[in-house]
């Protein structure tokens, strides 16, 4: 079967490029004819064999803004000039605006657009209006997009009840949830030497809370805050701070300052999730959250909120989830009662490593792949290829 896949990119290290990434791998393993649309690919996809690599040029646009739309263009047009030789087309995201078998919606920017916590509601300086423009130019295009296509792959329950509420017909929302890598993520306990090696404290409780600081959607200020009456417990903090002092200076007001770790970006999530005792992360919205299913994955309880793709995952067994994004004394609860009890964090850390491995990349490609139409008499045999 002839397949074209549209997307910004095709690599392991990133959200949704490893999503694409690994529909790609199974559908090339699967013995497809794949041509791909992007600007990165990885080696492995640019080097296969039944891979043909459409990798476009980079625009030296200044702005996020203007790249994209250059790449939304450029799609645009070689699908028109080419679409019809495919018998299966799949676009990630709003990568292009063409009449393609499936869309993967990864974010809804009318809901985040409305919602009091988008940047321009709280603030209204240079950068929230930045993401306000783009927001309301990428909805725009999100409209245009995905009434052309025969079906929209929602990456979470909550996402699929945000596209139907905006009025997409349910039958043609169906839900298929990101995966998690159950070998990088494997969840080995750590040592106190390497907890030191990795710049975090030893021999205390320990928290993690991974995300875009900046964003406010992301809630860091409520779990400092919440931190403040929970004495005993340490937070570890990964994510950029781009230059902004709040948080540390925050934490310090609050008196917590010699509890909280910034570490800024890295490369060792893996590692470090390994080191912290549970996972926090009460994001005000987030269509799936794929850190948390990467944290369960290593074995951690996780603390995180019904605004979250991810929480049609997460059962009693495995974690908290909290109502109301803004409720600290609740979120302080669920922190201590992870701080003070060994033996709920190991059984919760036990039954989310379970989930996890029900919701694995390759579950979530093979979801992927039961999308394709049945093969025509003249397609050749389809044999996966181990």
């Amino acid at each position: 079967m002839k397949i074209c896949l549209v997307a910004i990119n095709f690599i392991k290290h990133n959200g949704e490029g490893r999503v694409n990434y690994e529909i790609a791998l199974k559908a090339l393993a699967q013995g497809h004819n794949v041509t791909l649309i992007a600007h990165k690919f990885a080696e492995e996809i640019k080097q296969h064999p039944h891979a043909t690599v459409i990798q476009l040029k980079s625009s030296k646009l200044p702005t996020t803004i203007l790249k994209n739309f250059d790449f939304y263009r450029q799609t645009n047009a070689w699908l028109k000039k080419h679409g019809s030789k495919f018998d299966f087309i799949q676009v990630s995201g709003v990568s292009a605006s063409f009449p393609a078998d499936t869309y993967t919606v990864h974010f809804f920017h009318d809901t985040w657009l409305n919602s009091p916590f988008h940047p321009w509601q709280l603030k209204r300086n240079s950068y929230g209006l930045y993401q306000l423009i783009y927001g309301k130019l990428l909805a725009r295009r999100q409209k245009k997009a995905y009434q052309q296509a025969k079906f929209l792959i929602a990456v979470s329950e909550n996402l699929r009840q945000e596209l139907i509420d905006y009025g997409f017909e349910p039958d043609k929302v169906k839900v298929i949830n990101n995966g998690v890598d159950c070998q990088e993520f494997s969840g080995q306990n750590s040592t106190t030497n390497e907890r030191k090696s990795l710049g975090l404290p030893s021999q205390v409780p320990l928290a993690l809370f991974i995300g875009d600081v900046k964003l406010p959607r992301k809630n860091l200020d409520t779990v400092l805050r919440a931190l403040t009456d929970v004495p005993q417990l340490h937070l570890a903090v990964v994510g950029r701070l781009r230059g902004s002092n709040y948080y540390p200076q925050l934490a310090v007001e609050l008196g917590i300052g010699d509890r909280v770790q910034f570490l800024g970006f890295r490369q060792d999530v893996a590692a470090i999730m390994q080191s912290a005792d549970f996972f926090v992360l009460p994001s005000r919205y987030d269509t799936f959250g794929m850190v948390v299913l990467e944290a369960m994955a290593s074995g951690l309880p996780v603390v995180i909120t019904q605004n979250m793709g991810v929480s049609s995952l997460v059962t009693r067994e495995s974690g908290f989830t909290l109502p109301d994004t803004e409720d600290i004394p609740t979120l302080t609860a669920a922190m201590a009662e992870l701080t003070h009890n060994p033996s709920l964090r190991k059984q919760m850390g036990a039954a989310g490593k379970a989930i996890a491995k029900a919701n694995s990349w390759q579950v979530m490609a093979n979801q992927y792949l039961e999308l394709l139409p049945p093969p025509s008499p003249s397609d050749q045999s389809v044999v996966e290829i181990v």
